[in-house]
């Protein structure tokens, strides 16, 4: 395997943290935010885009549509806003008042948008109209105004929400009751429910992930049967990451420092990718399962060749502004995948975010 690495561009995103990267699915807008502004820019050149119009002061997730024409993002007014790329112009604005909104996602086919606060919303992207409610674990345990006033009590809110690959389900997690739930889109019926803390569909939707026990297991579930396939022993508790390979026959999962891969199937163990110096916070396949790109603390990005193991190439960055409590910190990244091409998006400290070109094909033969 042989790879090419070259910096496009360096940007100062914000005047405040980054706290969130993400490329659209076209690969064309590279989206950031810090507490409360979502900026948009040109993923080529690092050239502004634009700045979506009435966002609110505390923003807490943010998503593509498919078709990469929207963005959406959800804040801790109530608030959930779709806006038109192209013109960063509002396109719907949905309200709950005195509701943190905490998740969004879009349904495959971008007709639907899912929310999550002390409940699970669904809109109509089209015409911005609730069109469902599901009701998450917390509304079970019913918190009274004289709880919330008196002893600060309140619901429970559902942390994670996500669509299978086909659209025909929607699961959401939470973590503070340990319950995942899965939903038939179809009826809006309650179709299983898992004690767990996260939630993750495989790219062909055959299984579901789930962390269990504050992160010390990942268990793959069976979606046509609900059926438990295999387990995965993590060796970090407490943000262990898990995504899948494109054809949903492998699942890499963070350990510490290390990378496991591991067959979905049997949850026995491919081979462990190591050489990180701190925790890892980020992973990534590519669209072929070529390629897997890892991101630790101090800015440690490594490339890796899932087929034989070996790192193709390791990338540190120095920090170029001084952090105040003299520790290094982890970073956001976020990977945006063309075919044999992938951009790397690296947040550092005081704002400032770098854009690397990689590119990579198979090592010529010797004969």
């Amino acid at each position: 395997m042989q790879i090419s690495v070259e910096q496009l561009y360096s940007l100062r995103a914000h005047d405040d943290q980054v706290l969130r990267l993400a490329f659209s699915p076209n690969g064309r807008l590279l989206a950031s935010s810090d507490f409360g502004i979502l900026r948009l820019w040109d993923a080529d050149t690092g050239l502004l885009h634009g700045t979506p119009e009435d966002q609110d002061d505390t923003q807490f997730g943010m998503a593509f549509s498919p078709d990469s024409k929207w963005i959406a993002s959800v804040s801790d007014d109530g608030n959930a806003r779709i806006w038109d790329v192209k013109t960063c112009t509002i396109k719907h604005t949905m309200n709950f008042e005195d509701e943190s909104m905490l998740a969004v996602v879009f349904s495959p086919d971008g007709k639907l948008l899912a929310t999550t606060a002390e409940v699970v919303r669904v809109w109509d992207t089209s015409t911005g109209q609730l069109h469902q409610t599901l009701l998450g674990p917390g509304d079970e345990h019913t918190v009274s105004p004289e709880a919330m006033w008196h002893r600060n009590e309140y619901p429970i809110p559902v942390t994670e929400v996500v669509f299978s690959p086909d659209g025909k389900k929607l699961a959401s997690a939470c973590y503070g009751t340990n319950e995942v739930r899965v939903w038939d889109v179809r009826t809006w019926t309650l179709e299983h429910a898992i004690h767990a803390q996260t939630v993750k569909f495989s790219p062909d939707g055959l299984y579901l992930a789930t962390a269990v026990d504050d992160y010390a297991a990942i268990q793959l579930h069976d979606v046509a049967v609900w059926e438990l396939q295999s387990t995965v022993e993590c060796l970090r508790r407490r943000g262990s990451l898990h995504t899948f390979s494109s054809d949903g026959s492998v699942i890499a999962v963070s350990a510490r420092r290390d990378v496991g891969l591991w067959h979905v199937r049997t949850g026995t163990l491919i081979k462990l990718l190591t050489g990180h110096e701190k925790d890892v916070h980020s992973i990534y396949f590519s669209p072929d399962s070529k390629i897997l790109v890892s991101g630790a603390g101090c800015f440690d990005v490594r490339i890796w060749s899932v087929g034989t193991g070996p790192c193709l190439l390791v990338s540190k960055h120095e920090n170029t502004t001084e952090d105040p409590s003299g520790r290094c910190r982890s970073n956001v990244m976020s990977v945006g995948f063309q075919q044999d091409r992938a951009k790397v998006a690296l947040a550092f400290l005081g704002g400032s975010v770098a854009v690397w070109d990689v590119a990579w094909s198979e090592a010529p033969s010797n004969d």
